[in-house]
């Protein structure tokens, strides 16, 4: 299913796609907003992917990279598993590719229940690299 996360900005803002298993929030929307960028359409939910082996995180990052580029995106916004987070670490210190945010949330969800939380920010969490790569 594809969906299209409308934040008003125009066409001087830059697209971005989105990666987590949960849809944005409005406050989530507002400052991607508010720092230039647009999500386009996401057509499957890539942050559900569980990663159980090093080639499940292969191949999510080529999916997540294909994705980026066809898309056009110039960053990309959600909520990394730590296996990825390492390897957006290591393309930001190598330099280049998409940028990518992590949602800084306060009031995690209870274990069990429907997730709550309030958005607190956007943070550079690293970059993901040309062909997916994690090179660590």
């Amino acid at each position: 299913m594809k969906t299209k996360w409308n934040n008003k900005m125009g066409s001087r803002s830059r697209k971005a796609i989105w990666f987590s298993r949960h849809a944005p929030t409005e406050d989530q929307l507002s400052e991607i907003a508010e720092m230039g960028y647009e999500l386009g359409e996401v057509g499957e939910n890539l942050g559900s992917t569980d990663i159980g082996s090093e080639g499940d995180l292969a191949e999510l990052l080529s999916a997540l990279q294909a994705q980026a580029r066809q898309a056009g995106a110039a960053a990309v916004f959600g909520v990394y598993p730590v296996p990825l987070q390492a390897c957006l670490y290591y393309g930001a210190k190598a330099g280049g590719g998409i940028i990518c945010y992590g949602a800084w949330n306060v009031r995690r969800t209870v274990e069990g229940e429907r997730p709550t939380f309030k958005h607190l920010k956007w943070c550079s969490v690293g970059a993901l690299l040309p062909g997916g790569s994690c090179s660590q």
